[in-house]
């Protein structure tokens, strides 16, 4: 919600830059952010980082999690969580979803900017400064490339970016239908630009979670017996010898560690088989579509 700020004889107060202090979003708080502090937390014996998540959209959960793996990962942190594989391919950044700036909320002392005055919504990452906005012409930070679709937003208001032109010395003249219009009271020149939405990054967001599974394949009198986790079975079939026993080796090898459509990933693979022929179960023929199915009906049931 919006609010004045008002002193004891009921007069607007000013900001730091002379602004009457009207209408702003005067409890819109920064986002809590202790990620600086992981070493010290677990120091003081927390055993758990709770994501929010609850009003955050997927592509959000993705990226802070990865964020925090990758801190805990540079850290040389071996958590629990280690027992699965997380797997990502892109650069973590929580600017790059929702974020209104952060804040670590006095956890060691009283922090000076703890709310976003200007925006309960998400700002994003600042990306440069507003130049005019008849026409819109903007001053991107140095390394900053937009793409049509991309999110901007100046204080409130928000738009989407249509075509991007470039006019030298890192400022360009953007298409876009805003909604920005300046007034003697409220000019717009030269104030903070930001990104809330980054269709680079966000076509990049892809993670998987996988947990590692021990497989053991071997031969038993009445046929064959695979083991995948804790899940074993013994599947009656002949032991039929092979024209081409090291590629029929290879293929029951691959076929039965090819996890890729399940939650799971091959750790330790362990077989009596030999792609020799004349080692132990060595040299012999099992068709492709019977190990997938043996495959299915082990995992299925982990």
């Amino acid at each position: 919600m919006q609010y004045d700020l008002l002193d004891a004889n009921g007069q607007e107060i000013v900001d730091d830059n002379g602004q009457p202090i009207h209408q702003r979003y005067l409890l819109s708080l920064q986002d809590l952010d202790r990620s600086m502090y992981i070493r010290e937390l677990m120091d003081a014996g927390v055993t758990t980082f709770k994501i929010e998540g609850r009003l955050k959209d997927a592509d959000y959960v993705t990226n802070i999690v990865a964020y925090y793996r990758h801190k805990l990962d540079e850290m040389g942190i071996v958590t629990a969580s280690k027992a699965s594989v997380y797997r990502y391919d892109f650069t973590p950044n929580p600017e790059k979803t929702f974020h209104r700036g952060g804040t670590d909320y006095f956890l060691h002392g009283r922090t000076p900017n703890m709310t976003n005055w200007d925006t309960p919504k998400s700002t994003g990452e600042h990306i440069g400064e507003l130049l005019s906005t008849q026409p819109l012409i903007v001053r991107l930070n140095e390394g900053v490339t937009l793409a049509n679709g991309d999110g901007l937003c100046v204080g409130d208001q928000g738009f989407n970016v249509n075509g991007v032109q470039p006019m030298g010395n890192h400022t360009y003249r953007l298409q876009a239908n805003h909604p920005l219009a300046s007034s003697p009271s409220r000019p717009l020149a030269h104030l903070p630009l930001y990104r809330n939405l980054d269709t680079a990054f966000q076509r990049s967001l892809h993670a998987e979670r996988r947990i590692p599974v021990d497989i053991t394949f071997e031969t038993v009198e009445e046929g064959f017996r695979l083991t995948i986790g804790d899940r074993s079975q013994v599947f009656a079939y002949p032991h039929e010898p092979a024209k081409d026993p090291e590629r029929a080796y290879q293929t029951i090898y691959q076929q039965l560690t090819k996890l890729g459509d399940t939650i799971y990933t091959p750790k330790k693979v362990t077989t009596n088989l030999s792609p020799i022929t004349g080692g132990v179960g060595g040299g012999l023929f099992i068709p492709i579509s019977t190990l997938n199915e043996w495959r299915r009906q082990l995992t299925q049931n982990l």
